[in-house]
């Protein structure tokens, strides 16, 4: 059984790679746009004054970032899980970049400030 199938993802994933008129948010790490896996896909940054994709591709915000966008927006038949390929998407990266053995490792923004992040695709009129 497939780890998409665990989580019942399957059934969906088999009837559809989505459409580009839905679009995902994701709210994570800066994503490497270039990786071969998203050629052809919408991925966009959600701030203009933020970055989305990566500078920095040893980063570990930009690892886990690429990894998470990887199980959503790679192409079909890659190693990713690529849940819905066919959707558009926006990036908003909460994690910075950091060279691995950085202390912190991984710093992120404050849980109080998670609310407003949430909020900030909604108003723009993303579901």
């Amino acid at each position: 059984m497939s780890p998409t199938d665990l989580v019942r993802l399957g059934p969906l994933m088999r009837r559809t790679e989505g459409t580009r008129e839905i679009t995902v948010g994701a709210i994570d790490g800066p994503v490497w746009l270039e990786h071969p896996a998203f050629s052809g896909q919408l991925i966009r940054r959600l701030e203009k004054s933020l970055p989305a994709a990566c500078r920095d591709l040893s980063g570990l915000g930009c690892l886990h970032g690429t990894l998470v966008q990887g199980v959503l927006a790679a192409k079909r038949g890659s190693e990713a899980p690529a849940i819905c390929p066919g959707c558009s998407f926006v990036v908003r990266a909460v994690f910075p970049e950091r060279p691995i053995g950085s202390s912190p490792p991984c710093p992120f923004r404050p849980v109080k400030s998670l609310p407003r992040l949430l909020m900030i695709p909604l108003q723009r009129g993303l579901e």
